[in-house]
C-alpha cells in the first residue's frame, strides 16, 4: 500500500514540475520582449534552476523511498514459503512471485492460464473461492490435494484476496511436511489410546476376575455343605438343601448379571445405534462389572436414581463405557482414603438427564484438568 501511494506522489510531482517549467519558460518568453531583457532572463533562469532543483530533490527523495519499499517487498515474497499469483477474472496469470522454498521451481509463465498449471479440481476450489469474495481486502482459502492417496500426495494451502474488480491474488502454501506429521502424530495418538485401552483393559480383567471368582467361591462354599449333609435327617437336610440352593441359584444369577454385563460393554460400539435405553440398566451394567472390587477396598456405592424409570436416547455400550471410565477414574483417586465412597446421582432436567458421579477424593489437579478427555 505505501508502494502505491509514493507511486501516486511521484506522478503528482512530475505533473507539477512540468507546470512550473511551463510557467517559467513563458514568464522567460514575454520577458524578452520588455526593456532590461537580459535582466529579466537572468531572473528567470535564476528562479527556474532554484524551483527546479527543489522539485528534483523530492523526486529523487521520493524515487529513494519507492526503491526501499520495493526491497522490503521483494524481501518479504522471498522469504514467504509458497508462490503469489496476480490474475485476471479470466484466470490468466498477471504477475507471479516465487518465496523462499518455491524458488527452485520452475516460475509460471505470464499471460497464461491458470488451468495450464494446475488440474481441474484446484480450479474448481478457486472458482468456488472467488465467488465467495465480493469486495477487495477479503481473504477466502482453500485446501488441495494432489496425488491424493497416493506415495506423492501433497498438500496445498491456499488463500485468495481480491485487489478489484478485474484482479486477484493467489498465494499457494505447501503444507505436505505438516500435513504428513499431523497424519503421524494422529496414528501415534491413536496407539497411545490404544495402549491406554489396554492397560486399562487389564486392570478392568483382574477387577472382573475379581468379581466373579467371589461368587464361585461362594457356591464351592454352598456345594461343600451340601456334601456334609447328614444322612440320619432326611427332612432337615432337605430344609437345609433348599435354603442353599436358592443361595446358589442367587450366586450364579450373580455371575450371569457379571457377564452379561461384560458382553454388553464389551461390545464393538462402532456400528452401534441410537436407541431408547433405561438409564437403570446403563448404571448397573457398570456397577456390576466393579461392585466387589470396590467392596473389597472399602468403597461404598451410593446411588440416587429416580424412582420411575428414565429412558434416556443414547448408545447404550458407549454409554455403559464412559460410567464405567469414570468409575474407574474415582476408584483410583480414592482407593487410599480412610473413607472412601462413591456416589452416582441422577437428575431429571425435563429435555435432559444429568447423570453426576461424585466422589470422595481431592479433585482433579489443574495439570491434569486439560487433559481429561483425552
Amino acid at each position: 500500500m505505501e508502494n502505491k501511494e509514493s507511486v501516486t506522489e511521484l506522478k503528482k510531482e512530475i505533473v507539477r514540475l512540468n507546470k512550473v517549467v511551463k510557467a517559467l519558460m513563458g514568464r522567460v518568453e514575454r520577458s524578452t520582449h520588455h526593456q532590461n531583457n537580459a535582466f529579466a532572463l537572468f531572473e528567470g533562469n535564476i528562479l527556474l534552476s532554484t524551483q527546479v532543483k527543489e522539485r528534483t530533490q523530492k523526486l529523487e527523495q521520493l524515487s529513494l523511498t519507492i526503491s526501499q519499499e520495493k526491497n522490503k517487498l521483494s524481501h518479504i515474497i522471498n522469504a514467504l514459503p509458497g508462490k503469489i499469483l496476480i490474475f485476471n477474472t479470466d484466470l490468466y496469470i498477471q504477475e507471479s512471485y516465487s518465496g523462499i522454498h518455491t524458488q527452485q521451481e520452475s516460475p509460471l509463465s505470464k499471460n497464461t492460464k491458470l488451468s495450464e498449471h494446475f488440474d481441474h479440481d484446484f480450479i474448481e476450489s478457486l472458482l468456488t473461492c472467488c465467488k465467495s469474495i465480493q469486495e477487495p481486502h477479503r481473504t477466502a482459502f482453500f485446501e488441495h490435494f494432489k496425488n491424493k492417496g497416493t506415495s506423492e500426495e501433497q498438500y496445498f494451502y491456499c488463500t485468495v484476496s481480491q485487489i478489484n474488480k478485474e484482479q486477484r491474488v493467489l498465494y499457494i502454501q505447501d503444507k505436505t511436511d505438516k500435513y504428513l506429521q499431523d497424519q503421524v502424530i494422529k496414528v501415534k495418538d491413536a496407539q497411545i489410546i490404544q495402549a491406554s485401552k489396554l492397560s486399562e483393559l487389564g486392570e478392568m480383567a483382574g477387577g472382573i476376575a475379581h468379581e466373579i471368582n467371589t461368587p464361585l467361591g461362594i457356591i464351592m462354599l454352598l456345594a461343600g455343605q451340601i456334601k456334609s449333609l447328614s444322612p440320619n435327617s432326611p427332612e432337615q437336610n432337605l430344609t437345609k438343601a433348599i435354603n442353599i440352593s436358592k443361595k446358589i441359584q442367587t450366586t450364579v444369577t450373580r455371575i450371569a448379571s457379571i457377564v452379561k454385563s461384560l458382553r454388553q460393554i464389551s461390545r464393538n460400539e462402532s456400528q452401534e445405534q441410537l436407541s431408547n435405553c433405561k438409564l437403570k440398566n446403563i448404571i448397573h451394567d457398570a456397577l456390576d462389572l466393579c461392585r466387589e472390587r470396590f467392596s473389597a477396598h472399602g468403597v461404598s456405592i451410593k446411588t440416587e436414581l429416580p424412582k420411575d424409570d428414565l429412558f434416556v436416547k443414547a448408545k447404550p455400550v458407549q454409554l455403559s463405557q464412559v460410567m464405567l471410565n469414570l468409575l474407574n477414574n474415582s476408584f483410583a483417586a480414592i482407593r487410599h482414603s480412610k473413607t472412601p465412597w462413591i456416589k452416582i446421582l441422577c437428575t431429571d432436567l425435563d429435555t435432559h438427564i444429568r447423570i453426576s458421579v461424585i466422589d470422595s477424593g481431592l479433585g482433579i489437579e489443574k495439570d491434569t484438568l486439560n487433559k481429561v478427555f483425552d
